[in-house]
C-alpha cells in the first residue's frame, strides 16, 4: 500500500527516477560537448555542412557554455585556437554553412570583403572606367575618378551652360 504522506511518496518517486537515470547513463554514456558539436555536421568530400540551426544568411548558430556562437567560429576556436583580435574568418569555399576548419582563414575585414562577390568587392577590383581609361585620381572621400572622362564631362557642362546664356541673351 502506498505511503500516505505526500512528501515521502515524492521522495520515493525521486529516488526511483534517479536510479533509472543512473542505470541509463551507465549503459549509454552521454557524448562530450565537443563530440555533440561535431555530430551536427555532415562531412562531404570537401565541406562539413552544419545541419542544425542557421541564421537567415545560412551560417550555423548554436549556444555553447551559455554563449551564442556561429558554428564556423566555434569550429575554428576548438581546432586552431582563438580568433586573433581584429580579424574575421573567411570561408575559402564560399559556403556559409561549412564548418571545416581547413576552409577557414583569419583575415582582416577588408581582405574578407575584397575576396567576396559583393558590390563593394566587384567595384573595388576595377582599375579602368567604362570607356577604358585608368582610374588615376583618388578623391578625399576614397572614390576614384578617370581624369579624361571627368575633363570631358566638365567641357560638356561648360558648353551647355554657355549655350544657355547665349539663348537667354538672344531671347
Amino acid at each position: 500500500m502506498p505511503h500516505k504522506d505526500r512528501a515521502v511518496r515524492r521522495e520515493y518517486r525521486r529516488q526511483y527516477w534517479q536510479r533509472r537515470r543512473d542505470e541509463e547513463r551507465a549503459t549509454n554514456p552521454r557524448p562530450s560537448k565537443e563530440e555533440n558539436f561535431w555530430a551536427g555536421a555532415i562531412k562531404t568530400a570537401t565541406c562539413w555542412i552544419w545541419t542544425r540551426a542557421k541564421t537567415n544568411k545560412g551560417y550555423g548558430r548554436l549556444t555553447w557554455n551559455y554563449e551564442h556562437w556561429l558554428a564556423h567560429r566555434l569550429a575554428y576556436t576548438l581546432t586552431k585556437g582563438p580568433i586573433p583580435d581584429g580579424l574575421h574568418l573567411d570561408h575559402l569555399c564560399r559556403a556559409p554553412a561549412c564548418i571545416n576548419p581547413n576552409h577557414l582563414e583569419a583575415v582582416t575585414m577588408r581582405e574578407n570583403t575584397m575576396r567576396g562577390n559583393n558590390f563593394t568587392a566587384i567595384h573595388a577590383r576595377k582599375t579602368h572606367c567604362p570607356r577604358g581609361h585608368s582610374y588615376d585620381v583618388l578623391l578625399e572621400n576614397g572614390w576614384r575618378r578617370c581624369s579624361s572622362c571627368y575633363r570631358e564631362q566638365n567641357n560638356q557642362a561648360t558648353r551647355k551652360y554657355k549655350r544657355k546664356i547665349r539663348m537667354q541673351a538672344a531671347g
